[in-house]
């Protein structure tokens, strides 16, 4: 093993972020970057830790770095730029961003697109447009669909973001089946299983099922893994971040944990 090779560095980096060593994984990433220091992935991640932290300045700081045009390839590293524009409630740019990939989208993004979709519906959501963010939710049940019924899909992520949508359309029934589907097939994985977790409680967040949700929130504060939807696990600056979990802002019992020390 290369030790001075940007890409294995980058993977220790990923494995130490998986499991919560944010500070060993900073360290590997701007050792990479020193290397490296126009790789978009690493850039990403080292501000997905960043966001992880709850550290929005050190993140954009980051994410300047990046290519102002990136493209739509490039779904990681597009992912971490939206994600921070959600947290600074800067959801009409995340929507004239989003709008124009999902309306023409490269094939080469394949299954990936529906981690666009529910970014910008969540955009639309907040930004006040209830319709057009039904209708982005319906496009991306769509399009999972076709994927699953085209290639027999059976990743637990298609799964898991498949019950988003739905959830989205506010289809309780089939959002739970989905999220019960990526668990079934994800649950044994060390890495992936919390995964499904996360996003069944996402699902009941929107679907307002908020005592099922918090009660998975501890487990994931403690699991090694890798998020769909943050790319590094949950932590509590994320939990104050994301406006997914703003329906619990005023429980005492998220609070605390959103509160607490890493």
């Amino acid at each position: 093993m290369d030790l001075r090779n940007p890409s294995t560095i980058r993977r220790n980096g990923v494995f130490e972020a998986y499991f919560r060593r944010t500070s060993d994984a900073s360290a590997s990433i701007a050792r990479a970057l020193e290397i490296t220091p126009d790789d978009p992935a690493l850039i990403a991640l080292a501000a997905d830790i960043y966001q992880s932290e709850g550290n929005l300045a050190g993140a954009e700081q980051m994410l300047a770095r990046l290519p102002a045009q990136l493209p739509p390839e490039r779904v990681a590293e597009t992912c971490s730029r939206m994600r921070q524009l959600i947290y600074q409630h800067r959801n009409e740019a995340v929507i004239s961003s989003l709008e124009p990939i999902v309306a023409t989208p490269p094939l080469s993004i394949g299954t990936r697109l529906s981690e666009y979709h529910i970014l910008l519906a969540m955009a639309k959501r907040l930004a006040g447009y209830a319709a057009a963010a039904r209708d982005t939710y319906e496009t991306g049940r769509d399009f999972l669909l076709a994927a699953i019924a085209n290639s027999g899909q059976t990743q637990g992520r298609v799964h898991a973001m498949l019950g988003q949508m739905y959830a989205g359309l506010g289809q309780k029934e089939l959002a739970l089946r989905e999220a019960a589907i990526a668990i079934e097939l994800e649950g044994e994985d060390k890495v992936l299983g919390p995964a499904a977790n996360e996003a069944l409680a996402r699902i009941e967040m929107q679907l307002g099922e908020k005592d099922a949700a918090l009660a998975r929130v501890p487990q994931l504060l403690a699991a090694h893994y890798h998020s769909w939807f943050y790319f590094v696990p949950i932590t509590p600056a994320l939990l104050r971040l994301d406006p997914t979990w703003e329906p619990l802002r005023g429980d005492p019992r998220f609070q605390k944990l959103a509160n607490a020390q890493p």
